[in-house]
């Protein structure tokens, strides 16, 4: 069974391919991806072991981070999902000034609909959508070459 938030799950392959996304807008803009979009994406079981705030569910296992003090993760049902490529997207953010004034909601099925709510939210300014766009078809496009090897 695995540990509950140790950090030792698999990288879900839409986070991999992700990861290879933000390496290519660096590359072409000359931009952090999380400088882009408002946030960023974890890739480091270390992060996940830093991640411990005492209201956080003790099953998330962290996804995004933002610099207001929000953050996205995979809830585990106690380490029931063996996959985090399904497993589903909570949001866990500051209410208010005291550490105990933190909210959680589960906002996606899974990562892939994470990846759709970023690109639908409407407060996000027209060049943010424009990126993830543009993201979602190279994604697209990475996922059609991958099932038809």
């Amino acid at each position: 069974m695995k540990l509950i938030r140790r950090g030792n799950y698999e990288l879900p392959k839409t986070l991999i391919m992700l990861r290879e996304l933000e390496e290519e807008i660096r590359e072409e803009r000359g931009k952090e991806f999380a400088d882009l979009v408002g946030l960023s994406f974890s890739y480091s079981h270390e992060e996940n072991d830093f991640f411990t705030y005492a209201n956080a569910p003790i099953d998330m296992v962290l996804l995004t981070f933002t610099r207001v003090d929000s953050y996205c993760g995979f809830i585990t049902e106690f380490s029931t999902i063996e996959d985090l490529e399904y497993a589903p997207i909570a949001l866990f953010e500051r209410l208010g000034f005291c550490d105990s004034d933190y909210s959680v909601k589960i906002i996606a099925n899974n990562i892939r609909d994470f990846l759709r709510l970023l690109i639908t939210v409407k407060t996000y300014s027209a060049s943010i959508r424009k990126t993830m766009k543009s993201m979602k078809a190279r994604l697209l496009m990475k996922t059609t070459s991958i099932e038809r090897s």
